[in-house]
């Protein structure tokens, strides 16, 4: 033994991270791959339709150990007819170049190894039920007590095994050896499950007026951050990448990958990232300097490792469009329960942010929506200041159920005077720009009369209903005569 030999067992949590690197790379070559659930180095690879780019499908087989090794990984392509045959053809290559692999190991270093193919296609179905057959059953998963007690029946290879008579075989060694006998023999043909793709957690929202302040840019980013994270924690995922896209309207965009030291769904820790790197860029653009590459994030950020990946120097005139993609794996159950219970609304946050903008423009820049005690619906509404963030209350159940839309009457102020109707309408009455059409439907009247005492007003009030859909408050106003529209439910 090598006195400085160390040894240790190979993490779930790195096979998984192999499997998931191997996974990339085939859907690199097909859009449809299944894993392998009992073997993590299986793959079952649709090739179907790629004869056209492929006469031969070797070269596409060629192609794609290549890419595997180029990432460290050593692999043998079977091109075959059926899912069993393919798997134990390619269990069966596998060994065989392992084994010649310690072989050539063995001999003195000035003889070259045996070279091995490491693409095999199988011509038709029935060559590759014969290249099976001679597959060894040790090499695709048989345990070793039914290897042991099979040897002394003479049973060692795939073929032997579709010999046997299923009734016995299922008397002495159980239901899964008969599974696998009927695998063998086609019994139990089951059609490819490619992994189903989730499309990727991106949002892009177009930025009218266009942003250039830090804290704007921030604030965005927090809004379209959250749902991102929302979707991530729905997949059972927490947050290991970052990247975001900054466009221009005269220079070439900004690209920037952030990853966090460890998977993370805090977003407050992502935003603060988010915030230095913004700044850090802001000011390098600034001065036209060169950033430097590898700067630790400082303050609460300290443990956060942050790449990037720039085309630009910096941030030089204001951002017209914002791409934000997220990239995620599996995350703990502490992560995901933690997520559930952040609240996603902090108040108190929201009420200081009121409290500066009163302090710097005045009490009368921040107003909330007060319903009166008036007659007219123009007079019931009302605005008052002193505003104060608070948890919403829940209202009274609406008569569609839990889930129900909420419609909302919305008032304009002062109510907008419709012209005459004309005697003649050939395109029907129009209350709205043509593209919501003529009113075709009309409810009411509901009577609304009163102020006798200043003035007596007299209104007759209708829901109008558009071709379109839309909703229309109107009303005739008795004393002056005209039709007016008083708001919209939307």
């Amino acid at each position: 033994l090598a006195a400085t030999l160390r040894a240790a067992a190979v993490t779930a949590a790195r096979v998984a991270e192999g499997r998931r690197q191997v996974l990339d790379i085939l859907l690199c070559h097909s859009p449809q791959v299944e894993p392998a659930e009992q073997e993590p180095g299986a793959f079952w690879v649709n090739a179907g339709g790629l004869e056209r780019l492929y006469p031969d499908l070797r070269r596409w087989g060629e192609r794609v150990v290549l890419s595997l090794r180029a990432q460290g990984f050593a692999a043998v392509v079977v091109l075959g007819w059926s899912r069993f045959g393919s798997f134990a053809v390619a269990r069966g290559r596998s060994e065989e170049w392992r084994l010649q692999r310690e072989q050539a190991l063995d001999r003195p270093v000035q003889k070259r190894p045996v070279s091995f193919p490491r693409v095999w296609l199988l011509r038709d179905p029935r060559h590759e039920a014969v290249v099976a057959a001679r597959v060894p059953l040790a090499w695709i998963g048989v345990s070793r007590e039914h290897l042991e007690l099979l040897h002394k029946l003479g049973v060692d290879t795939v073929g032997a095994l579709k010999n046997l008579s299923s009734s016995g075989l299922k008397k002495c060694f159980g239901a899964d050896l008969v599974h696998l006998q009927r695998q063998a023999k086609g019994e139990e043909a089951v059609p490819l499950q490619p992994l189903e793709i989730a499309p990727p957690v991106q949002v892009e929202e177009d930025l009218e007026p266009p942003v250039g302040e830090v804290s704007r840019l921030v604030f965005l980013f927090s809004r379209l951050l959250h749902p991102l994270l929302a979707t991530l924690a729905q997949r059972g995922q927490a947050l290991v990448e970052l990247y975001f896209e900054l466009h221009f309207e005269d220079a070439p965009p900004l690209r920037e990958v952030l990853r966090p030291a460890t998977p993370t769904l805090v977003a407050s820790q992502l935003l603060n990232l988010v915030y230095l790197r913004l700044e850090s860029t802001i000011q390098a653009g600034a001065s036209r300097a060169a950033p430097a590459a590898g700067k630790a994030a400082a303050g609460s950020a300290a443990a956060m490792r942050c790449s990037t990946e720039r085309s630009q120097p910096g941030i030089t005139e204001p951002v017209t469009h914002l791409l934000l993609r997220v990239s995620g794996e599996l995350a703990s159950r502490e992560q995901l329960e933690l997520f559930q219970e952040e609240p996603k609304r902090d108040l108190e946050a929201a009420n200081r942010a009121l409290a500066r903008v009163r302090a710097e423009l005045g009490d009368a820049a921040v107003v909330m929506p007060v319903v009166r005690n008036a007659h007219l619906p123009e007079a019931r509404c009302g605005w008052k200041s002193g505003a104060v963030v608070r948890s919403p209350r829940k209202g009274r159940e609406l008569p569609g159920g839990e889930g129900a839309p909420t419609l909302v009457r919305r008032i304009f102020l002062p109510a907008r005077r419709l012209p005459p109707r004309p005697r003649v309408e050939p395109d029907g009455w129009l209350l709205a720009e043509m593209d919501a059409g003529s009113v075709i439907k009309k409810q009411g009247p509901y009577i609304l009369s009163g102020g006798w005492w200043q003035g007596e007003i007299r209104r007759e009030y209708y829901f109008a209903e558009l071709r379109r859909g839309d909703l229309v408050w109107i009303y005739w106003d008795q004393r002056r005569r005209a039709w007016y529209v008083q708001g919209m439910v939307e």
